[in-house]
């Protein structure tokens, strides 16, 4: 009876251990799986990819201000570019009328690649944009500006008149409730930027006045303004006191590979990359760095091939509108000197970095290849799982893992 009463116990502490074995294990691989995410793959494999783009051979190189992409929903991506129509002539009164150069835009379903539907209008070479918000489609071309119903069915104009010729600047928060137009002129002997701000659904204006100095490039929350004036990062309330609340990061000067932002991603954070830093600030002040990248001003001494280095092509950046994720652009630049030319920038690589804003992380990296050549954008769906790339003629869409839902 003793020996049978041992022999029991015994086999039960041996199940209880093995209990125990099976469930450190667990636990153990559980923390090999989560480690694995938190490490930084290279997401090269899209989900999908669709050439999609006319040919945009006739486009000037090197612009990578031709075209863009943009979640219009959940399901849906909003592609445009601007294609060089040669069998079109321009009229004087306005693109609309006639022009050479015509905006196209496709919508295009987020899973499978197939096009919807396909617009298209007159426009510059230059100056051209498609932004989502929550309002509708706000496409520009040149000097006009209209909010379109999100299948373009329907269109309304702005509260206020658009000089044809006029130099504007338009931007929309994370949220898409709220735009901001500026529009850039002289005013007796200075130049000024006069920005007008709209709720996103009604088109009424919240608040207007004049930016001296002007602004050029600026990002938005739904009551703030974000600038670069005289290599400061500078932030704005909006509101009928209208009072800067400082200088809030002083920029590097003479950096090649230039700079990214800032881009409000909240009321509270400033998202930024400055030369080959990727900042985060507060409007306080305080500035985190979520990461450095090598590769951004290397030198060689001699020949090579060199393909031309616009810094525009750096200042492409993305925020998720539902989720503090953000995407930058990374430029591998190297110095070269080709024969019996001057020593140039080129660009040699190009990534993108998409940063988990909550745990102050790169949360997935990106290989664009081969380099853009006029059209390059990307975006960042709501919720920041999934990442849409441009890339002249092709779209593709890439999984991001979410390293919030592991914490």
């Amino acid at each position: 009876m003793v020996a049978a009463a041992a022999v029991a116990q015994t086999a039960q502490r041996l199940a209880t251990f093995i209990k125990v074995v099976g469930v450190v294990c667990w636990i153990c691989s559980n923390c090999l799986v989560s480690t694995a995410q938190s490490e930084l793959p290279d997401n090269d494999v899209p989900l999908w990819s669709v050439r999609l783009l006319p040919d945009l051979s006739q486009g000037q190189r090197g612009t990578y201000n031709l075209g863009g992409v943009s979640f219009l929903d959940d399901g849906r991506l909003i592609v445009y570019a601007v294609v060089h129509d040669l069998s079109r002539f321009s009229a004087r009164e306005s693109p609309e009328v006639g022009s050479p150069f015509r905006l196209h835009v496709w919508v295009v379903d987020g899973n499978t690649g197939k096009t919807e539907a396909h617009k298209e209008w007159g426009t510059r070479v230059h100056d051209s944009a498609v932004q989502v918000t929550a309002g509708g489609v706000l496409v520009k071309t040149g000097g006009v500006i209209r909010l379109y119903s999100p299948d373009f069915a329907q269109t309304r104009d702005l509260p206020f008149t658009l000089d044809p010729n006029g130099n504007y600047f338009t931007s929309v928060s994370a949220s898409g409730h709220t735009i901001v137009i500026g529009q850039y002129l002289q005013k007796e002997h200075a130049y000024v930027t006069h920005l007008y701000v709209l709720d996103a659904e009604t088109l009424k204006i919240r608040d207007s006045w004049e930016q001296y100095p002007p602004v050029s490039r600026f990002s938005i929350s739904d009551v703030k303004l974000a600038s670069t004036q005289n290599g400061r990062v500078v932030l704005t309330e909006f509101g009928h006191a209208r009072r800067n609340v400082g200088t809030l990061y002083a920029l590097k000067l003479a950096c090649p590979s230039g700079i990214g932002g800032p881009a409000l991603v909240s009321d509270e954070l400033i998202a930024l990359r400055d030369c080959n830093e990727v900042l985060l600030l507060t409007p306080s002040g305080v500035s985190y760095t979520l990461d450095t990248f090598d590769g951004s001003n290397s030198t060689e001494t001699r020949g090579g091939r060199c393909e031309p280095y616009n810094p525009g092509i750096a200042s492409k950046l993305v925020v998720a509108s539902g989720a503090q994720f953000v995407a930058f652009t990374l430029p591998v630049l190297t110095t070269r000197k080709p024969l019996l030319a001057e020593w140039r920038t080129c660009l040699d690589g190009l990534k993108v970095g998409v940063y988990d804003l909550t745990l102050k992380k790169r949360a997935a990296t990106l290989s664009i290849d081969p380099l853009p050549k006029s059209d390059y954008g990307v975006a960042l769906s709501r919720d920041g799982s999934r990442l849409a790339v441009l890339n002249d003629r092709n779209l593709s869409v890439h999984s991001v893992p979410i390293l919030a839902k592991a914490r």
